[in-house]
């Protein structure tokens, strides 16, 4: 998962949490990879967990 991300992407990831004061979402990419992919990254990358806004009601997310 050395690739970086760009608007429109699409992957699959696990919701950890969602705080609806902030109204936000926490989602995790390696929640969703096998335990051995998810052990050889730890070893090279950072945490692949990402903060994301909610969408507003017109469906868009502010940046």
């Amino acid at each position: 998962m050395g690739d970086v991300l760009k608007v429109g992407d699409q992957v699959d990831a696990k919701i950890i949490e969602i705080n609806y004061d902030t109204k936000k979402i926490s989602l995790s990419i390696k929640a969703t990879l096998p335990e051995e992919d998810v052990a050889e990254e730890e070893l090279t990358e950072a945490p692949a967990e990402v903060v994301a806004e909610a969408p507003a009601e017109d469906g868009t997310v502010e940046e």
